[in-house]
């Protein structure tokens, strides 16, 4: 005898199944390969750095090193000009994930670089007190390379990420660093 309903379709677990393996594989393989950077219609008014001031290259700039030793690296518009300071995206990496890794889970680069913001992207690093003050110090190191306006200091990240931003704003070495946070699945224990 059979019951009824008892021989259902596999289809939706197989589903399920397959979306992920897939997104489990996309997260774990490593793409250094920059999703598009976008152009930035660049208002007619002065900016606020002197030409030749700050060296930092247009576009993609990979390999780079806080004073720390966090490695991180940088995304500018297409047409980066550097008079003109830009606003700073910094997005800090979940728990156990690469910069690359990071810059493709949170998908900002082309919409961020077609906002004329600059957007750096750290590797991430077991976090304590003191790692969160050596995060809050790349904003600076950054701003040294490329023109930055440090009022103007976005950060963000998931996890691991979100859970350093929402430190930064809230530690005394270091909550002066973001004018705003947007952290997701964060918190402190």
């Amino acid at each position: 005898m059979k019951c009824r309903g008892a021989h259902q379709s596999r289809l939706p677990q197989q589903v399920v199944a397959c979306t992920s393996l897939f997104f489990l594989l996309t997260a774990c393989s490593e793409n250094t390969t920059p999703p598009p950077i976008e152009p930035f219609a660049y208002p007619t008014t002065t900016g606020h750095c002197l030409a030749g001031s700050r060296p930092g290259a247009a576009g993609a700039t990979d390999g780079k090193v806080s004073a720390e030793g966090i490695k991180y690296m940088v995304r500018t518009p297409s047409n980066y000009d550097a008079s003109f300071a830009h606003p700073l995206l910094m997005v800090y990496t979940p728990a156990g994930m690469s910069r690359w890794t990071s810059e493709r889970l949170s998908g900002l680069t082309t919409e961020a670089t077609r906002a004329g913001f600059v957007v750096v992207y750290t590797d991430h690093k077991q976090l304590s007190i003191p790692t969160v003050e050596q995060l809050g110090t790349i904003p600076s190191q950054v701003a040294k390379e490329w023109c930055i306006d440090e009022k103007r200091v976005y950060a963000t990240g998931h996890s691991d990420g979100g859970t350093a931003s929402l430190m930064l704003a809230v530690l005394d070495k270091t909550k002066k660093v973001p004018t705003a946070i947007a952290p997701s699945a964060a918190g402190v224990t």
